[in-house]
């Protein structure tokens, strides 16, 4: 069993099923993923400030964060756009847009911390 495995015993399943009780529990373990993956991603975001460090070990950790940050944004969607932002608090766990909360941007917001606290905020773009 290997780290992935491990870690999808531990939050359980994401995916909904159509059921409201299941797809309650399952929403809880969203969260949970998400919440995790936000955390990895700004200690990875963290690591990247190393890359242009004069230390050679140091220099290989940044750069590495970087690629790793870099892939991750150019795999998004065109529409959705990840970037540095000091975007307004958002409400924990809950599915918020932009008509009068979530953050800025009008992109559901899952989790406690604001964009500046993850180092990242995440936008759809409008189409017209």
């Amino acid at each position: 069993m290997n780290l992935y495995d491990i870690t999808k015993k531990l939050t359980g399943p994401i995916s909904s099923v159509g059921e409201s009780n299941a797809d309650a529990d399952r929403f809880g373990n969203l969260c949970a993923t998400i919440e995790l993956v936000d955390r990895l991603i700004f200690d990875i975001n963290g690591a990247a400030n190393a890359k242009d460090c004069h230390e050679a070990s140091r220099a290989k950790i940044g750069k590495r964060a970087q690629e790793f940050l870099d892939d991750l944004r150019d795999s998004l969607p065109e529409n959705v756009s990840v970037s540095p932002s000091s975007a307004a608090p958002h409400g924990q766990c809950e599915w918020e847009t932009n008509a009068g909360t979530g953050n800025a941007n009008g992109k559901p917001t899952p989790t406690g911390k604001t964009d500046s606290e993850s180092g990242f905020a995440w936008s759809t773009a409008t189409v017209s």
